[in-house]
C-alpha cells in the first residue's frame, strides 16, 4: 500500500535528511508529494525478488520451495523456455496471455480473471 506522507513526516524525513544524513537524499526538501510504502509490502517484494532470482539461477528450478505465490513453468520440456505462474486466491494457477502469441481464442474461452482495461489477464493452468 502507497500513501502520501503527512506534513510533520515529511518535516521528520527532510531534518534526518540534512542533519544526519548530510544531504545523502538530495538537497530539496520533503514534502507531502513524497510517498511512502509499508514495511511489510516492501518485504513481500523482495522475497519475489530473491524467489525469481535464485529460480533463474538454477536453471528453472524452485530449489528452496518456499515461496509458494508464484512460480515458473518449463515449456516443452525446453529448458530455455519459462513462463511465470501467479496463485490466485481461489488456489489455481495462471499464467498471462500475452505470452502465447498467435491463436489464442481458446485460451480467452477458459480464462477464468476477468479482462482489465481491455486485456485478459490470465488463463488457467491445465
Amino acid at each position: 500500500m502507497v500513501q502520501q506522507v503527512t506534513p510533520a513526516e515529511a518535516k521528520l524525513l527532510s531534518y534526518i535528511n540534512s542533519w544526519h544524513c548530510d544531504g545523502f537524499y538530495g538537497p530539496e526538501q520533503f514534502s507531502t508529494d513524497e510517498l511512502v510504502v509499508r514495511l511489510s509490502d516492501v518485504e513481500q517484494f523482495y522475497a519475489f525478488l530473491s524467489f525469481a532470482h535464485n529460480v533463474l539461477a538454477n536453471g528453472g528450478k524452485n530449489v528452496d520451495n518456499n515461496f509458494e505465490k508464484c512460480g515458473f513453468i518449463r515449456v516443452n520440456n525446453n529448458s530455455l523456455t519459462l513462463i511465470p505462474y501467479t496463485v490466485l486466491s481461489s488456489g489455481d494457477k495462471a499464467v498471462p496471455l500475452f505470452y502465447f502469441e498467435g491463436q489464442i481464442d481458446i485460451l480467452k474461452e477458459k480464462a477464468t480473471v476477468s479482462i482489465l482495461h481491455g486485456f485478459l489477464l490470465y488463463a488457467p493452468l491445465v
